[in-house]
């Protein structure tokens, strides 16, 4: 392969990893992966277990991470994702300690949740995702 050929294979393939998402379709998609969250946590069967909710929210970021952003929002996209990281964490100690009927721990895990969550709501707002800035509220 010539030099040449080989720069402008590097150069389409380095393009169209920041070409990013339709706009369009990825605020869609975005937004029914968040409804489809808010009705899991409003439809939660009565006693389900503490593991139910960190599965549910990590079902929920495993969808949002498979979205691709259009280029000019994805360091946002990825902020946000990132403060969902946070919550999983959080949730994923909530549900431990749970198990241990360590209430004082589930609530300041609980707080770290709702810190987190909040953060990923504003920015998800910001990006005009109307039903993820309301996913919880």
């Amino acid at each position: 392969m010539t030099r040449a050929a080989v720069v402008l294979a590097l150069l389409g393939v380095s393009l169209a990893g920041c070409s990013g998402g339709d706009p369009e379709t990825f605020a869609r998609d975005a937004n029914a992966s968040c409804r489809e969250y808010r009705v899991a946590f409003e439809d939660a069967p009565e006693g389900v277990g503490p593991d139910f909710w960190p599965r549910a929210l990590q079902t929920h970021i495993e969808q949002l991470k498979d979205l691709d952003a259009p280029s000019e929002d994805g360091d946002r996209y990825d902020e946000m994702l990132a403060h969902h990281e946070e919550s999983l964490a959080a949730v994923e100690v909530w549900a431990e300690q749970a198990k241990k009927e360590d209430w004082e721990a589930v609530s300041e895990a609980n707080e770290r949740w709702r810190v987190s969550a909040v953060k990923a709501a504003q920015i998800a707002g910001d990006l005009g995702l109307q039903d993820c800035d309301r996913a919880l509220s």
